[in-house]
């Protein structure tokens, strides 16, 4: 457990729920994404709290572009352990993080997740993954599950590029391969390591997580270790199009 091996190891979370839900349309013209999924009576966006609280982080952050009160009548029930950031536009993961990480500077790890995903699997284990090989970066991986693998690793699953649009493109030009992972889209950050790299990401008006000049390539320019990590998942649940939200309560996967 993380508590007993790592005691000064001080969490902080974030869940992604900004976006605009466009592909599930008409279903997410007034409630986002994360707060129309709901699982067991417990919205996604509820149960990514939960499971960030239960596994001892201290403090959580939640984005959102529309919707403001549904959002708020949800997280009130957290009281001060969840803060409200509004985006008027869209910034990208990395800008998200980037706005927040003045403010978490007590903090060792940032642990993100999305809101429209829930995954379950050994978080103590990812998290103590991170501690014990001192990474900067850690993604979460599994080919089990149905995602897309576009990003290319070494031997050592070290993160080396991605698969844009069907090209391949590697974030140092001296390095060359072709095994993918997908990514799972839970993330854990050292935060000392964000604010080393802090002033030249924050140049960017808006800041991806993969790609060109986003995250992960800033991070892997300043000598970063990047890191994707096979996990084993017990259940996935990610709901982007009508089609998948039609399966996904036809299949009584919903409450």
């Amino acid at each position: 457990m993380l508590n007993n091996n790592y005691p000064d190891t001080k969490l902080v979370g974030y869940v992604f729920c900004s976006g605009l839900g466009t592909r599930l349309m008409p279903y997410t013209n007034e409630i986002p994404k994360p707060l129309l999924l709901k699982q067991q009576d417990q919205t996604f966006l509820e149960i990514n709290i939960e499971r960030l609280l239960n596994i001892n982080v201290e403090h959580i952050f939640v984005n959102y572009s529309y919707a403001y009160e549904y959002f708020l009548e949800t997280v009130q029930k957290y009281g001060d352990k969840v803060t409200l950031i509004y985006e008027e536009k869209p910034i990208g993961q990395g800008k998200a993080i980037c706005n927040i990480v003045q403010n978490i500077k007590g903090y060792t790890l940032l642990y993100t997740v999305n809101g429209d995903t829930i995954a379950e699997y050994d978080n103590f284990d990812f998290i103590n993954s991170m501690v014990q090989n001192k990474m900067d970066y850690l993604i979460s991986s599994d080919y089990h599950v149905p995602v897309a693998a576009n990003l290319i690793v070494d031997s050592e699953n070290k993160l080396l590029g991605c698969k844009l649009n069907d090209k391949q493109y590697f974030y140092n030009k001296s390095f060359s391969g072709n095994t993918f992972k997908n990514s799972l889209g839970d993330y854990l950050f050292n935060i000392n390591s964000l604010l080393d790299i802090y002033e030249e990401a924050s140049r960017q008006d808006f800041l991806g997580i993969f790609g060109e000049d986003d995250l992960a390539e800033i991070l892997i320019k300043n000598n970063k270790l990047v890191t994707v990590q096979d996990i084993n998942v017990k259940s996935y649940y990610s709901v982007n199009t009508v089609e998948e939200y039609n399966n996904f309560i036809n299949n009584n996967y919903a409450s």
